[in-house]
């Protein structure tokens, strides 16, 4: 397995180098040096291509995200951990524990300047915590089979991907209401143990995949 890049219009496809990780999942982070992504370890590989670094060693990591000074991930321990660490991988901390349902690499985390945020598609819950881990939230609860799936967020929003049936959702960072963006045929319900992808977002759109397509719509 290897990690792709290409141009925004699809030329100049490249291969970055990336020896001795099983690459499983489906969760990139990336800043201007480096992609990181968790398959065990929480790994790092020059954007430009080169060797690829374990951070922290293996096994457990399934899900990573980063902001400008630190990674974070979430450890398939029993119960499962979110940890932390800075982006070159020294002195990791545990942000918070107890967990009841293991993260997999498409129930990813998202982060803004003060919070981490992430799905639960088993307890239906879309959760957050201080990234000192001190206050814990659960942001919203629903049905049975409702999801949630991957989220991200903008710092104003949360935009997530339930199924059952299948939407594009978004709500305010601290809870309220939740909004019903797209429906139907565009957003891809998958099937049984089959992800769905995570979402992306910008100035302007949320962007997800309805396979064979690349989707977006406005924000607002």
């Amino acid at each position: 397995p290897a990690i792709m890049k290409a141009n925004l219009d699809g030329s100049n496809a490249q291969t970055l180098d990336y020896p001795d990780y099983a690459y499983g999942g489906g969760v990139l982070s990336v800043n201007g040096s480096s992609v990181y992504t968790a398959a065990g370890s929480v790994n790092s590989v020059p954007i430009g291509g080169g060797a690829a670094v374990a951070l922290i060693p293996g096994p457990g990591a399934v899900t990573c995200a980063i902001d400008d000074t630190n990674v974070y991930w979430v450890h398939s321990s029993s119960p499962a951990e979110i940890h932390k660490a800075p982006l070159n991988g020294d002195a990791s901390v545990t942000v918070l524990t107890n967990q009841h349902t293991l993260a997999t690499d498409y129930q990813n985390l998202a982060l803004d300047d003060a919070s981490v945020y992430w799905p639960n598609s088993i307890e239906h819950t879309l959760n957050k915590v201080t990234k000192d881990g001190v206050t814990q939230t659960v942001l919203m609860a629903m049905d049975a089979g409702s999801g949630p799936s991957a989220v991200v967020t903008d710092g104003v929003n949360l935009y997530w991907l339930q199924y059952g049936p299948a939407a594009l959702m978004k709500m305010p960072v601290g809870g309220g209401a939740p909004v019903t963006m797209v429906t139907g045929a565009a957003v891809a319900t998958p099937p049984s143990n089959t992800p769905l992808p995570p979402l992306a977002v910008d100035g302007t759109s949320v962007y997800w995949l309805n396979p064979p397509a690349i989707m977006k719509v406005a924000k607002n």
